[in-house]
């Protein structure tokens, strides 16, 4: 009996501004995916490419996290001169959403794919936290190391990430100064910060779409909960392709 071949897992890389010749991606997106069982396959943001094509190649897709949403992709003017924004990015990973979202393929989206999620469902941002709320966490130290642990979270009881998770705090990283505001349409919060600011939403009813604040990727070392997110993303994908 031949062994079941594993999902291919896309995920988004970023096209820095600042290094317009570089396609950028973190390698531990790379290997949280391969510890899960996948395969990776990067998917680098170019205008004109063939959505539908493209998902149709894969499983299962991760939005990797990056530079802020240019505000007009939500119909938002800009309050802060936005960081590292990238309309071809924008425009990418909204499309591949959208019909994401049509085909019911599990997704993860980390820290700006997370906003990504939002925005693709209708919803806005909170373009700068420290401007727009007040608040005693800081949620983003660029002196912070990626593995460093910045605050906790509650997870809502009764949503998907509580299943999956069995807790109802963790311990996260956090490196975001954007965030959730108002939320997409058909999805839920699944979890929050102590000063209320979105940091997990998901899809009721979808399978597996999921987007969380935080990275974990760069925490899967540690185990689960953490690792859980990518060995969930991965057996859905395998499910689906099993169904």
């Amino acid at each position: 009996m031949s062994k079941p071949k594993p999902p291919l897992i896309g995920i988004t890389a970023a096209n820095d501004p600042r290094m317009p010749e570089h396609y950028l991606l973190r390698w531990d997106y790379v290997r949280g995916v391969v510890a899960a069982g996948g395969i990776p396959v990067i998917l680098a943001p170019t205008s004109g490419l063939e959505i539908k094509a493209v998902l149709a190649r894969i499983d299962a897709l991760v939005l990797s996290g990056g530079g802020d949403i240019d505000p007009a992709s939500y119909g938002g003017s800009a309050r802060i001169k936005p960081l590292l924004a990238n309309p071809e990015r924008d425009q990418f990973e909204l499309e591949l959403v959208k019909r994401a979202l049509d085909l019911e393929m599990p997704l993860l989206g980390i820290c700006r794919g997370m906003q990504v999620i939002n925005v693709a469902c209708g919803g806005d941002l909170i373009q700068d936290i420290e401007a727009e709320r007040q608040s005693p966490i800081l949620h983003d130290d660029p002196l912070r190391p990626r593995d460093r642990i910045a605050h906790e979270v509650s997870i809502l009881p009764g949503t998907s990430l509580f299943g999956m998770v069995r807790r109802e705090r963790i311990a996260v990283n956090s490196f975001h100064h954007q965030a959730v505001d108002q939320l997409g349409a058909e999805l839920r919060i699944s979890a929050l910060a102590d000063d209320d600011l979105v940091e997990a939403i998901e899809h009721p009813q979808l399978q597996f779409v999921m987007g969380v604040q935080w990275h974990p990727e760069s925490l899967c070392s540690l185990g689960a909960p953490f690792s859980t997110l990518f060995d969930e993303v991965t057996r859905q994908a395998s499910r689906m392709m099993h169904a």
